[in-house]
């Protein structure tokens, strides 16, 4: 069903095979009603979280779940691959209910990188839809139901968890930590923090902008090819770049369109990028002081190629530009650097 609404829930759908009828429902009314019945009735609920109340828009996070309280059914019931729907709705009302499974779960057989596999009880990541399902700056809820029962029962019931509220702000009011600027244009790099433990990813907040070129400038387009826009690496203390063997697996295949670096990048505005080390395979996998360095390097243009008087692109590259930011790893017992 698309519209206002949109249910994305193919398991609580029955296979039809023969002559079916189509009746009418209320996501206002009934619903509610039966969850905080069931919720009353079984005792166990839900509790939804993220480690930000607030992020940048184009930012990725997930949400975290777990029970509230002990469940009263057996543990059996709470064991297997669950299936959740996942409640969303955006500033302007738009609503969709997606069924999601969980992004690391001890009883799933896929686990995504990056994601640390967890159960009920300690809880476990979900995918917020960020980017993906929904993108608007403003105050967005998210819910999560867990069907009580079976999907063949007449009436479907489900225990609900909390309602969650996130900010999503636009990337391009945010300070930036322009580095230095070269020939008229700089590169930032923005972190949330200054310590991560191992195996947390390190979100990386990026802008690049063209205050005053001398001439029009081009790069790659960051919503087309998202991979080309920046070069990212990190160095240790020492300045050496980290060996792959020092370096969590990469958590993302970064895919884009290949159209070359064809997007003018006009004077005076901010173009955000959001990047995180983890997705970009540069998250360091020991303790230790590391240094993240940002590197942009636009073109000037069009040149001929002297072939049916067409044009093409060709590296001829204006200036080259770079922005750092310091950053400790410490380890999982809390022990920090020695």
């Amino acid at each position: 069903m698309g519209g206002p609404v949109l249910l994305v829930a193919p398991s609580l759908l029955k296979q039809v095979c023969a002559d079916y009828e189509v009746s009418q429902f209320s996501l206002v009314t009934s619903p509610a009603s039966d969850l905080q019945t069931v919720n009353a009735s079984q005792g166990a609920t839900l509790k939804l979280t993220s480690k930000k109340t607030t992020y940048d828009l184009g930012e990725p996070f997930s949400l975290h779940l777990a029970l509230a309280q002990p469940a009263p059914e057996p543990s059996s019931k709470m064991e297997g691959c669950p299936t959740l729907y996942l409640k969303q709705r955006s500033p302007d009302g738009d609503t969709r209910i997606d069924e999601v499974k969980p992004l690391a779960f001890k009883g799933c057989p896929h686990v995504v990188l990056g994601h640390q596999p967890g159960d009920w009880s300690s809880g476990f990541d979900l995918d917020s839809g960020a980017n993906t399902r929904w993108q608007s700056v403003g105050e967005h809820s998210f819910e999560v139901f867990k069907l009580v029962g079976s999907r063949d029962d007449p009436h479907l019931h489900f225990v609900s968890s909390n309602v969650l509220r996130i900010q999503l702000v636009d990337p391009e009011s945010i300070a930036r930590h322009w580095g230095e600027r070269v020939k008229g244009i700089a590169v930032d790099i923005t972190l949330d923090k200054d310590v991560y433990q191992i195996c947390e990813d390190v979100p990386l907040h990026l802008a690049v902008e063209n205050f005053d070129a001398d001439v029009p400038i081009y790069g790659w387009d960051p919503v087309w090819d998202p991979c080309m826009g920046v070069g990212i690496e990190v160095r240790d203390a020492g300045g050496r770049s980290l060996p792959v063997n020092e370096r969590s697996p990469r958590w993302s295949i970064c895919t884009g369109h290949g159209f070359g670096p064809t997007k003018l990048y006009a004077k005076g505005k901010v173009v955000p990028l959001e990047r995180t080390l983890g997705e970009e395979g540069w998250l360091p996998n020991h303790p230790g002081a590391y240094i993240v360095v940002i590197t942009w390097c636009p073109d000037t243009g069009l040149v001929h190629d002297g072939t049916n008087g067409h044009f093409s692109w060709a590296a001829n590259p204006y200036a080259v530009v770079h922005a750092k930011a310091n950053i400790r790893i410490a380890a999982n017992d809390g022990s920090g650097l020695k």
